[in-house]
């Protein structure tokens, strides 16, 4: 990130290491190398440490402002990989920003509203649709699309007495998990812990910053808008929900799969993490399969 520094403006850095990914948040809390810099230029390499992972950025400037950030892999001391002329840089960076990049997003956005148009034919449903209502479609379905997330790990499932005797999971799909596991704590006594098989999943989410996992109730809904869109899309995502059913057919209805999705929850609805097999959601994925077997 290359800025004049004009008045008033403040720069600061953090370089720290995180022993995991999902520990990024407390690596910003607990500490590292804060620096405040008079330049907006080349301060990260000032206090670079081999062994730092995390590169936290902040700047303070007046409004109205704009910014482009142009990120180069394997970028170093002003060169990278298969360049060797700042001259070079220079060229790519003008070309990834400014007023290149707005006639290209500009040319997408156009291109984007044509064939919403198209697809859902808003004409067709009500002459009272007007261009707001364009935008707002266009607006939703991108943020729809746009959290759509590939998920991989394991979910958890809390089994009570009851359960243990009589419980639809099989050996091979319900793993034991130790009494000194940290979500112990939120279960009551005589219950036990375990982790079902490891689970991948492509599924559109709620929200990419509030709820970023998958929800089986909500998929059904979110899915008879993707398959209009894409239907090879909508099929590669049901398949991939169907794929995670146990052999009772029973799907977990919140998917949280591995430590980074679990560190992720809030901690107020940190009970609902814990998945109960003899709780099921309704099966609102056989919609966008009704829709699917009349289409031509």
């Amino acid at each position: 990130l290359s800025l004049p520094l004009h008045q008033h403006h403040r720069a600061h850095q953090l370089v720290t290491k995180s022993k995991k990914a999902h520990g990024f948040k407390s690596s910003l809390k607990d500490g590292g190398l804060l620096v405040q810099s008079n330049t907006l230029e080349n301060e990260v390499t000032s206090a670079l440490d081999a062994q730092s992972n995390v590169f936290a950025l902040q700047r303070v400037m007046s409004v109205p402002f704009e910014v482009d950030i142009v990120f180069f892999d394997e970028f170093f001391d002003g060169f990278s990989q298969g360049f060797t002329h700042e001259s070079e840089i220079d060229s790519v960076v003008q070309s990834l920003s400014g007023s290149a990049v707005d006639q290209v997003i500009q040319s997408a956005r156009r291109k984007m509203d044509e064939r919403v148009s198209q697809v859902f034919d808003f004409k067709k449903t009500s002459n009272d649709f007007s261009v707001q209502h364009t935008h707002f479609a266009r607006e939703t379905l991108s943020n729809l699309l746009g959290g759509i997330a590939y998920l991989n790990g394991r979910s958890l499932v809390a089994r009570n007495d009851a359960m243990k005797a009589n419980t639809s999971l099989g050996a091979d799909e319900f793993v034991l998990i130790p009494s000194n596991f940290e979500y112990y704590t939120d279960l009551p006594r005589s219950s036990e812990l375990g982790a079902l098989r490891k689970t991948k999943l492509l599924t559109a989410t709620p929200s990419r910053s509030v709820f970023p996992r998958g929800f089986l109730w909500d998929e059904g809904f979110h899915q008879l808008v993707i398959m209009k869109w894409d239907l090879p899309l909508a099929l590669e995502c049901l398949e991939s929900w169907l794929s995670g059913s146990m052999k009772s057919g029973w799907i977990p209805r919140e998917q949280v799969l591995g430590s980074e999705a679990r560190s992720q929850f809030a901690d107020h609805i940190m009970q609902y993490m814990l998945q109960n097999p003899d709780i099921a959601n309704p099966p609102t994925l056989l919609m966008p399969w009704s829709v699917m077997s009349t289409m031509e």
